[in-house]
């Protein structure tokens, strides 16, 4: 039995201990009694649930792997494999835990239990026609916990028989590629493009032109780091390097390489066999910062049930991407199903599902296994609690939230091997601005509340780290005072705090709602004393999302900042008086002190985002 952490006591050890013997004891013969295996099975269940509970992974997989033995017992096939599962699953997350801190289990006994589980439910599988999916599977699963070693690479071997699958394959080619054994990881990608090829004249269905563009550009570098002979060279290896030997514009590009893609492997493999030892250190960097994996089709959006993430949502779906969304509700409202109402109304807009997470960026764990289970090509980060009066209140809980936050974002999309970001900045970075209407190169920094010094914090992290490792490429988004709704009327704002954005709340007097609006100072020195801003309709900024990913898709940009706004400056009572003329309404107002942290005028100059993006904002004022 591994150790025991300090953090969970011994009495939940013996506890647990007490509880298990006791339903084990049920299992026993008895004189003119049969055991209740079923009733068992049901407590071990329950056991194991508690267990998890309280991580303790260990004691969780043992009663998983009793509960699986009461099932085959019970000679119920597909329950037991099931149950295997699950006790091998919790005796990895075991060994991984007790590894993060320095106590492996003693021999390994955690990963040897892991192995003993998914191997039996293996066998069970062998038995149940169909199952050969899920055992190959299993087998990728222990390869990546066991790592690059024999077992792991023994472990992906199997799974190839069982079931080949590009996942395995190319997990397979990594390990021996970090093992320094090329020679294997070429003879593999070899095999397999044979077969990926037989598919491909066989007709067969799957996306085989991919898998043999990435098994290229792999081949490819592998003949350079090897060098062979042309004696040694099969015809159709000798076949991949000459395709790439000359600077010709008609090479045959039957895998729909990209020109750049084209021109990269041509200019390596010439850099090499000239020996032009810069020109390959530069391409190396070169091919770092590409990702040549074809289109990109999952978006990861952070605070996907927000007011600005919903909307921008709507947009990706109608693109044609596939959306991966998480939200805590901070900002949104949840229903009592625990899901969002405002992406329920996306779908119904869209006619497209969104997948949905209810998560929390502080809970790094949970953000990882999301990850696990997608390939996410770029991430959309909304999520922030971004209330400007709030902040000054409780500004630690907004550098909680919203800066470790992105740390454990960032720390997630690199492990996974995602780089691709748009961020959702503000323009509360330029603080008081010297100049209107303001430019990304105006000074940041001198910032008056709380709120947007997370913001400028964040993106000085992400200067650094585009600065340090050369595979981000990043846009962040500076936009200013969003306003409006999606013209269906099914989305829009639903503040959920006393601090909102100003149209909810004058919306919201209109209707009756609320007795009176509050302007937060009349003294400013401006047209009527009140504050100005730049006031953007939710789905320009929605547009301007999806305009940032193309750019990114298109070219490695390191960080790149840009404005979106209208570049037309509004006064509060100019809002509010275009707001009753347009609705016939009247909106009671009453105007108080200054408010801490807000600034007197801010809109902006767009010029960039529309020179670089293609962007520009389509609705004015009276249309928000």
């Amino acid at each position: 039995m591994s150790h025991i952490s300090q953090d969970q006591g011994i009495g939940e050890h013996v506890d647990f201990l007490t509880k298990f013997h006791n339903i084990s004891n049920k299992l026993k013969k008895r004189f003119l009694r049969k055991p209740n295996v079923s009733e068992a099975c049901e407590q071990f269940n329950a056991l194991a649930t508690e267990c998890e509970q309280k991580e303790l992974w260990q004691y969780a997989g043992l009663c998983w792997l009793a509960a699986a033995r009461c099932q085959g017992t019970l000679e119920n096939a597909s329950s037991e494999i099931n149950l295997l599962i699950k006790a091998g699953r919790q005796f990895l997350i075991a060994e991984k835990k007790d590894n993060d801190i320095g106590c492996p289990s003693i021999g390994q006994e955690n990963i040897q239990a892991a192995v003993s589980c998914f191997g039996h439910s293996m066998a069970r599988c062998s038995n149940q026609p169909g199952f050969n999916t899920i055992s190959a599977g299993l087998s990728v699963e222990l390869a990546l916990a066991l790592g690059p070693g024999p077992a792991g690479i023994q472990q992906l071997r199997k799974a190839i028989d069982i079931f080949p699958t590009s996942k395995a394959i190319n997990t397979l080619v990594s390990f021996h590629i970090s093992q320094g054994d090329y020679v294997a990881a070429l003879q593999i990608l070899n095999e397999f493009v044979e077969f990926a090829e037989a598919c491909v004249v066989a007709g067969a269905r799957g996306n085989y032109n991919a898998i043999l563009h990435r098994c290229e550009v792999t081949r490819v570098l592998l003949l350079l780091i090897l060098q062979p002979s042309p004696q040694r060279l099969t015809p159709s290896l000798a076949q991949v390097l000459e395709k790439y030997a000359w600077a010709e514009e008609n090479v045959n590009n039957s895998l729909n390489m990209s020109e750049d893609e084209l021109l990269l492997l041509q200019s390596l493999v010439l850099a090499c066999q000239s020996h032009d030892h810069q020109a390959v250190l530069e391409l190396e960097s070169e091919f770092q910062r590409r990702k040549m994996t074809g289109d990109w089709r999952t978006i990861f959006v952070t605070g996907g049930a927000g007011y600005i993430g919903s909307h921008c949502i709507v947009e990706l779906l109608e693109c044609g991407y596939d959306v991966v969304a998480i939200d805590n509700f901070a900002n949104s409202v949840t229903e009592t199903d625990g899901k969002s109402a405002a992406l329920k109304r996306v779908e119904q807009i869209t006619g497209k599902k969104v997948t949905f997470y209810n998560c929390d960026l502080l809970d790094k764990e949970k953000l990882e296994s999301i990850f696990n289970k997608h390939k996410i090509d770029c991430v959309i980060h909304f999520a922030a609690i971004k209330a400007v009066g709030e902040s000054m209140q409780v500004p630690l809980h907004y550098y909680r939230n919203n800066i470790i936050g992105a740390i454990n974002l960032l720390e997630v999309m690199k492990a996974a091997g995602c780089f691709q970001l748009v961020f959702s900045s503000s323009c509360t970075v330029y603080g008081e601005p010297t100049e209107l209407p303001i430019t990304e190169e105006h000074e940041t920094g001198n910032i008056t509340n709380v709120y947007g010094r997370t913001k400028y914090f964040i993106e000085e992290m992400l200067k650094d780290i585009s600065r340090a490792e050369k595979s981000w490429n990043i846009i962040s988004l500076r936009y200013f005072n969003p306003v409006g709704a999606h013209s269906s009327g099914l989305i829009g704002e639903d503040p959920t705090k006393p601090f909102t954005n100003l149209m909810p709340y004058i919306a919201q007097v209109a209707l009756r709602h609320k007795s009176e609006l509050v302007i937060f100072g009349g003294d400013y020195p401006t047209n009527d004393g009140t504050g100005v801003r730049d006031y953007i309709h939710v789905m320009d900024l929605a547009a301007g999302h999806v305009a940032a990913l193309n750019a990114l898709h298109k070219q490695h940009l390191k960080l790149k900042i840009y404005n979106l706004g209208t570049g037309n400056g509004v006064t509060v009572l100019e809002l509010i008086k275009t707001f009753e003329k347009i609705t016939g309404t009247t909106v009671p107002y009453v105007i108080k002190e200054r408010r801490e942290g807000d600034i007197v005028s801010m809109y902006a100059n767009t010029d960039l985002a529309k020179k670089e993006l293609g962007w520009t904002a389509k609705y004015n004022v009276e249309q928000m």
